[in-house]
């Protein structure tokens, strides 16, 4: 056989190797693509399916003439929150933008040093995390006048009511621990959002205003290896909500509470975190610890709340507190001040402010109103109302 016809031979065999290749390729691709879902409705029992993303997943929609143009998106939404083994794929995936790149696709957290996990996202109108660290969102003065009237009206719409008022302003994570954040980051702006609108509050009302900066920076400058956020959530720890509801209590006119150091500590493993349930490890980012403190009650007092809480209902068991009824409106940070404010209290009671009516209102009747607000929220004050139900800032 002549080496000419060797190498068609070789190429003839090269050609068939190849399209081979290319058969088998598809064969797995398809495979790949198909095989998970009879494999997974075999299986559906023993695997484990939840929802750890801290978002609601889209529900199947429904066909009909209306929804026609809209479906296929509406479909194609449904079957990438629901695809076969997805919870299996973020997680793994979750771990590789933990353990090796270091930083999420997500737009919503940040991997920042020592592993801390930080909020950036805007899953709420008008929030702006990375702009309120960078100052780049100041209000302007028309804004602040808008800010500062909507509060004074609402003080006297209180005031009216023989209720007394108090506007508190929480810092996020980031402000408070900017040296735990990535370094792309940079650093934080001299002059933020937050301080701006307490300075002019402070400056142009007689407004009761706490801002909580004050005496977490105060508290983690004193106690350096004492941590007042939690690592893998958006939130303060029961230490940090301690400090802050030690310092809003002295701001009514009550003695603060006791010294954090004169208390018994009690480690608490409360997981999975909000932060890490975004990136689906919520059981799998455990190392963290919070702090309760189990003795700093004077009083006993028993708590009621609602199926999703954003409803707590604290009531003193022997009317030895204060007769005064406190009302909080506030977001999820308000939630962790408020089993240490209860203590005060005869009664108490918590609402989000997404939540909050005027006839809520009328029902509960406070002696002392206190409207709690996060740094990356303060935008809701643009349209803060006592006289209506809560509207989304523009």
């Amino acid at each position: 056989m002549s080496d000419k016809d060797n190498k068609k031979i070789n190429k003839d065999c090269e050609l068939v190797l190849s399209k081979g290749n290319v058969i088998l390729y598809i064969i797995f691709a398809v495979l790949f693509i198909l095989l998970p879902l009879p494999v997974s409705a075999l299986l559906k029992d023993k695997l484990v399916s939840e929802n750890n993303e801290n978002r609601v997943l889209t529900e199947m929609p429904v066909l009909t003439m209306e929804t026609i143009d809209i479906y296929p998106q509406q479909f194609d939404r449904y079957f990438s929150d629901h695809l076969p083994f997805r919870d299996q794929l973020i997680t793994v995936g979750g771990l590789f933008d933990n353990y090796v790149m270091k930083q999420t696709l997500s737009g919503d957290v940040a991997i920042g040093k020592d592993n801390w996990l930080f909020y950036t996202g805007t899953q709420l109108p008008g929030e702006n995390p990375p702009a309120d660290y960078l100052g780049s969102n100041l209000f302007t003065p028309e804004e602040l006048e808008l800010c500062k009237n909507n509060l004074v009206r609402a003080s006297e719409y209180l005031a009216e009511r023989d209720c007394e008022f108090a506007v508190v302003i929480s810092p996020s994570k980031m402000s408070l621990y900017p040296e735990y954040l990535p370094e792309r980051y940079g650093e934080p702006a001299e002059y933020k959002r937050m301080q701006q609108i307490v300075d002019y509050l402070r400056t142009n009302t007689d407004l009761n205003i706490v801002w909580e900066y004050e005496p977490l920076s105060e508290y983690k400058a004193s106690h350096p290896d004492e941590q007042l956020f939690l690592k893998y959530d958006t939130h303060e720890n029961s230490l940090g909500s301690y400090v802050s509801a030690s310092a809003i209590a002295e701001a009514l006119g009550y003695e603060p509470l006791k010294e954090p150091d004169t208390l018994e500590w009690q480690e608490v493993y409360d997981y999975p975190w909000d932060l890490s349930r975004q990136m689906n490890l919520g059981m799998i980012l455990t190392d963290d610890v919070n702090w309760w403190f189990p003795n700093f009650r004077d009083h006993s007092v028993s708590r009621w709340t609602n199926d999703d809480m954003t409803e707590l209902r604290y009531t003193n068991d022997c009317g030895d507190g204060d007769p005064k009824k406190l009302m909080l409106v506030s977001d999820s940070f308000g939630a962790g001040m408020m089993p240490y404010l209860s203590d005060y209290f005869n009664e108490s009671y918590m609402i989000f402010y997404f939540k909050y009516t005027p006839e809520l209102l009328d029902k509960e009747d406070p002696d002392i109103l206190v409207y709690q607000v996060t740094e990356r929220l303060i935008g809701n004050m643009k349209t803060f109302s006592m006289e209506t139900p809560f509207i989304e800032p523009d």
